[in-house]
Formats: structure tokens, sequence, C-alpha cells
């Protein structure tokens, strides 16, 4: 027998705890057995054999994975021992899985056999693999000259490493809780083969495509996966596969990359079983981004999504969870020449063509439920149509189209500032006036439309209070309708936002008003009006503490006369006596106003009070105040507005129906949404 401790490659020295520590992806508890499967398929092996140890708990523990590969050569030692360098483990990636099966288990132990050759004998080598590995010590690395016809490798993963452990507690303590790492130390075979069929399913993909015979077994034979096995998995469950290519140019080469996915969907009673993933180097590597992928099946239905590429084999990382390619990445190479959001918007059309054919009415239900988003959020329509992924949640959409709106906005706003600036310092730029000009226009639109749909709510809300209050008389009252209109108690030195009032119910001209108080007295109001000028000493007390429930200052012109609106606010049908006090409120109120604010240039009051119109109402008004029921329109009409004008106040007194106004109101709403919603499609 040949005992060797040494080899005739260079001295290499390598920090293996410092480079464990340094792999920061997540690590699956299966995946060291998954990197052994795979070895002994590189290694030539076609049959392999798993034996599971457990604890107490019957939890898995440890496991070892014994192959008829070509065993441990000289080449293969080799191999095993100088794929490391120090560059690479600044940055995590060692080029081999053997260091990353470290970071689950703190001893590796390697026995292998290599059969004879016409010029050598076999070999028998051992290796105990741990954190402080060091090639050169004979109790780590040990070869031995052994004639053998046979050629195999066992390796023994044991000793759960202390921090993965407390990891996989953690795990276990979630009761149930999907980890992102998908941990699972569950000893039932079914699972294990599940596990090792999705993670490994590229390498299957490439074992059926090329007929290969092999055989893994788990347990003594008790479980095998075998060539008929596979074929009948791909066969009698459904897997197809669909194709697409990616042709460019970059620094003057043609570059042809084609993708091809292979996918599964059928019945199950699982609940969320759905597996999407880039499959690369004959492993499962990392999810679909959820902006990309499925976000769920059908109720009934589970599905397995790989996509693979040639092009993704020398892209993945040592970690094997991830690519060199950034998700993000925009800038091409020839090194990357393809960029994954060019990958993820043919996959995108791909999957959501497969849904499509495979559910015909998901789409058109789909459909409906965007556009009933569109109605109830014009301002978002661009938003909502840029996703297409009929299986997306439609609140995940609406947020996603939120957040889209707002970014959008915010950039937009800051690129004009930006520009704004560089005007004042004499830098005018026509190409980015013209590209910001039409941003602005865009996102401008789009406010509008988010406006709207704000007032489109505010009538739904009074309509709703409306029909509420005709069923219970106390459901809400005079103050519930009042701050919807304009909270009470603010006035324009307390508002943040001008246009932080609803007035535009009775008439959009009265948005761009001068003055406006909500349930302030006469006296506080002639106060802010007239400021140092103002004196209460001209003001006759009974006038002080008149308290109209909205008052506003509104003109086309600030410098000339100004007009005034009055509103009062009642509770919905109460009785004539309470109606009727609301009405002459509104006549003397003017009076009122014309006397303390006196030096305003008050040209018009226009008041009005808003209550339900019963037949007992109507025929006050017209027969006992001399209002005019027609003097917006004819009995045709339909008009529920009742007019009278007060000469000496110069005062236009308006009783209105509530209902009548929301309807009108709804409908002058109506006209701008029809139009944003045509326009901005």
């Amino acid at each position: 027998m040949l005992l060797e401790s040494t080899f005739r490659h260079s001295d290499m020295k390598v920090n293996l705890e410092r480079a464990i520590k340094n792999i920061n992806d997540d690590i699956l508890f299966l995946q060291p057995l998954c990197e052994a499967i795979v070895n002994a398929f590189q290694a030539h092996a076609d049959t392999i054999g798993i034996t599971f140890e457990k604890d107490t708990d019957n939890l898995l523990i440890g496991y070892t994975v014994k192959d008829n590969g070509d065993g441990f050569t000289d080449d293969n030692i080799e191999s095993f021992l100088t794929l490391w360098s120090n560059s690479k483990i600044r940055i995590g990636g060692l080029g081999s899985g053997r260091v990353l099966c470290l970071k689950v288990f703190d001893d590796i132990t390697i026995d292998s056999q290599t059969k004879d050759t016409n010029s050598k004998m076999g070999q028998k080598v051992k290796i105990n693999f741990n954190k402080n590995f060091n090639k050169n010590n004979v109790e780590e690395i040990e070869r031995i000259s052994s004639n053998s016809n046979t050629s195999w490798t066992s390796s023994q993963y044991a000793n759960i490493n202390k921090n993965y452990m407390e990891f996989l507690i953690k795990c276990d303590n979630k009761k149930g809780q999907e980890h992102k790492g998908n941990i699972n130390r569950s000893s039932e075979i079914k699972k294990i083969k599940e596990k090792i069929f999705i993670n490994l399913l590229p390498l299957f993909i490439w074992l059926r495509d090329k007929k290969i015979q092999f055989r893994i077994s788990f347990d003594d034979n008790n479980e095998i996966i075998d060539e008929k096995i596979l074929q009948e998995l791909f066969d009698n469950d459904g897997f197809k596969v669909d194709s697409f290519v990616i042709e460019k140019n970059v620094e003057d080469i043609n570059i042809k990359e084609t993708f091809i996915l292979t996918y599964q969907i059928k019945k199950s009673e699982e609940k969320d079983s759905l597996e999407q993933f880039y499959g690369a180097s004959d492993r499962k590597v990392t999810k679909f981004p959820n902006d990309t992928g499925l976000l769920s099946l059908p109720e009934g239905y589970s599905g397995i999504f790989c996509l693979t590429s040639n092009y993704f084999n020398d892209k993945v990382k040592d970690s094997r969870t991830d690519f060199i390619i950034k998700a993000d990445q925009n800038n091409v190479s020839l090194e990357t020449p393809i960029v994954f959001h060019e990958i993820n918007e043919k996959l995108r059309n791909l999957l959501s063509n497969i849904i499509k054919t495979e559910f015909p009415e998901l789409e058109e239900n789909f459909k409906k439920e965007k556009n009933k988003l569109c109605e109830e959020y014009p301002y978002l329509i661009d938003y909502i149509d840029e996703y297409t992924q009929i299986t997306m949640p439609i609140k995940d959409l609406l947020d996603k189209a939120r957040t889209n709106f707002y970014k959008k906005r915010e950039q937009t706003e800051e690129k004009i500032k930006k520009f704004i600036n560089s005007i004042k310092n004499d830098n005018f730029n026509k190409d980015k006036y013209e590209e910001i000009k039409n941003q602005f226009t865009s996102v401008g639109k789009e406010q509008l439309a988010s406006y709207m749909a704000y007032r489109q709510t505010i009538i739904d809300m009074l309509m709703n209070i409306s029909q509420k209050t005709k069923l219970d008389k106390k459901a809400f009252d005079e103050g519930d309708i009042h701050d919807l209109f304009l909270e009470r108690g603010k006035s324009s030195t307390n508002i943040d936002n001008r246009y932080a009032n609803n007035i535009w119910i009775f008439d959009d001209k009265f948005m761009s008003y001068i003055y406006v108080a909500s349930d302030k007295t006469i006296q506080s109001i002639a106060k802010e009006i007239q400021g140092d000028d103002f004196s209460s000493d001209k003001i006759k007390d009974y006038h002080k503490g008149k308290e109209p429930d909205l008052l506003m200052f509104f003109s086309e012109d600030e410098d000339n006369y100004r007009d005034v609106l009055l509103i009062e606010f009642k509770r919905l049908y109460e009785n004539i006596d309470a109606k009727m006090k609301a009405i002459n409120q509104l006549r003397r109120y003017p009076v009122y106003i014309r006397k303390v604010l006196e030096g305003q240039n008050i040209r018009s009051i226009f008041t009005y009070t808003i209550i339900d119109l019963d037949e007992e109402t109507r025929e006050a008004l017209v027969e006992a105040e001399e209002f005019d029921p027609y003097a917006f329109g004819d009995k045709e009409n339909n008009v529920s507005s009742y007019y009278y004008y007060a000469k000496n106040s110069k005062a236009h007194i308006n009783v209105l129906s509530f209902d009548q106004l929301l309807v009108e109101a709804d409908a002058r709403n109506q006209v701008f949404l029809n139009i944003l919603r045509n326009k901005i499609r």
C-alpha cells in the first residue's frame, strides 16, 4: 500500500471559516444533498444511494450519499483542492459547492475508491472536510493504492453547524410559516423526493432529454427515482415546454440565446403550491421576481415553471442561489449581453399567454376588474393598464399603480424644479423643455383625474347620507353635512390647502375664493378681513354674535367689487318650522353682512340652503314666502330649486333640494370624468 500526504501542485491556503461567513445567502437544508447528486452525475455515476440520519423527533440531522461514479482520481483531487482563490473569497464566491455545504454541516467525510486502469491500480481516498481543513494534513487527506474493478464515492454529512441549527430551530418555531429559505427537515421520503425533484429539475430535464439510464434510491431502496419513473412524471403529470429567443447586437457581435420554459399545471388539493424559478448548472437557482412570475393559480391547481438556458449556466454565482447579473442591471457587456429586464419582459408575456390558454375565464374576469378600477380611479388608468398578469390580485394591482403614480409625480416635480433653476441660470435647453412639458402635461392630467375622482367620492358620500337619513332621521346631523363642504371653525387664516373645501358642489366658480369662513361669527369674520382697520365699536351688539354656517368672498376681480356666498345647513328631513328658520336666516344675514362689512365693495350676495323638499315645504315657499319655483326652468324641467331676490340687500335667496343638488353635481363631475377617461385611454 502506498500512503501519500502531499501533492505536486503549489501550496494554497484558504481561510474556510471566513469564507463560510462570506456566504450571505440562505442555504436549503437539502442543498448539500442536491450538490452531492449533481457531483455524482458529473462523475458519470448512474446509481446513487441515499440514507438519512434522524433524531428522536424524527427530523433529519444528516445524510450519506453513495454513488458509482469515477471516484476521486488524481485529477478530481487536484480539482477539489485548487478551485479556491483569494479574490473570490472576498466576494463570497468559492468556486465550489463543497464549501457552501460547510454552511450547514461541520463535518463532511468523503470515502472514495477508483478502479484499476491499464497503467495504474486504483486507489482509496479519504477526506475529512471541515472549516479547519488543511490539504497537507494526512489525517484529513488520505490516499492509498488499492486494487479494484469498480469505483465509488461515499459522502457523509454530519453535525449540523451550531449557527445553522439555531436558524433551523427559529424556523421550526414559526409554526408552519414558510421561511424564504424554504427549509424543511421532514424525514418523510415523499416530501424529500419532491424537494429534490424541484431543486434538481434542470438536471432531470437533461437526463430525460438525453435518455440516460439512472437510479436514485432512498433508505435502502424503499423509494427510488429512475429513468422510467422520471418519464412517467413528465408524461402523466402534464409537463409542457415553451420557449422564446432574444437576439441582439452587442459591440458589433450578434448575440442569440434561447430560453426554455418547462412547466406543469395540474389539479391539486395543496394550497399555494406554485414553484417558479430560473434553473442553471443542473439546479434551481432563484425564484422569478413578483413583478414577473405568477402570483397565484386558480383554487384547486398547482404549478411548476422552470426557465433554463445555456446563457444562465455560466452566469450563476457559486452559492447557486443567484446570478452574477443583477436583477436591476441595465448596462450590457460581452460578459452579460442580456440582462434580466429583457428576459423577464419575454417571460411575463409567455406566462400570460400560457395562463390565458389554460384558464380563458381568468382573462375576462381580470379585464372586468381592471375596468372597474379604471372607472373608480381614472387618474391611474395608464398605470393600471401596465399590468397584464391576470393572476395578480386586484388589490396588489391597485397598490402598485398608486405607487407608480406618486413616484412619477415626484420625479416630474423634481425635474421641473431643476429645469426652472437652469432657466434662471440662462441655461435653456429646448429638447429638455419638450421632454418635461410632455411629462408635466401627462402628470397634470392624471392629477386632475385624481381630483375629479376625489370629488366623486364626496358626492357618493353625500348621496349615502341622504339615503340613510330617509330611513333614520337621527343617522346624520347638520354637522355631518357641514364638515363635508368645509370643516367647522376653519377660515382662510387656518386652512392649509386653499382648495380644501367642497363648495364646488354648488358651482365650480366658488372654488376661486378670496376669503372663506365656516361656522364663525360675523364679528370674527370682520376682524379677519379688515385686519388692523377693524373696529368693533362700529358693530351693533345684535350683529356681533350672528354666525352663518358658511361665508365666502369670491370675485373675478379682487381689486373692485366682491361677491359673497352664504350657505345654511340643516338636518335633513326636519319639520317645516326648522326649515323655515333656515330660510329666514338666509333673508336676514345679507343685511348683517352689508352693515358689518361696509366698505368691502360687496356687489351681490348669493345665499343657499339645502333641505329636503316635501309637498308642505314647496307650498310654503311658493304661497307664503313668494319664491319662484321656475326661475331656472319650467315645469317640464322639474328643477327642484326655489328662488327669491331681496332687492334691499341685493341678495339672491336660493332653496335647493339636497338630492337635486347632488344629482346635478354628479352629472357635472361625470362629464369631466368621461372626458378624462377617454382622453387618457
